[in-house]
């Protein structure tokens, strides 16, 4: 992941205008058209990509929706498993972290006077 700080990361899909993908009997295929593999999800990991079809989220964002999808606990399980989630759909280049602006701009060159 490009930064660690993936608790308040945000993240988008890499192809959010071409994803095409199908869900069946609880997996989720989904086809990468800049890679051109197809890739096997389970649940949890098919519903956070889903979820970035409606357009960009942060870490804290997916994880309360998968909770909610998977009617479970928000606590430190769903936290580690959310992390996983988003490193193996980073990994296979589905979805990146949305670049952020540095607070402070660079400085500018010394003058050579």
């Amino acid at each position: 992941m490009q930064n660690r700080d993936a608790a308040t990361a945000t993240w988008r899909l890499c192809a959010p205008d071409s994803l095409p993908w199908r869900q069946w009997d609880g997996d989720y295929v989904v086809f990468n058209p800049l890679s051109g593999h197809t890739h096997l999800l389970d649940i949890a990991t098919g519903e956070v990509l889903r979820r970035l079809l409606d357009g960009p989220a942060d870490t804290a964002t997916l994880a309360r929706h998968l909770a909610a999808f998977l009617e479970v606990p928000a606590d430190a399980r769903l936290d580690a498993a959310i992390r996983t989630i988003l490193e193996r759909l980073e990994d296979l280049d589905l979805i990146a972290q949305v670049e952020t602006p540095s607070p402070h701009p660079p400085a500018p060159p010394a003058s050579s006077w």
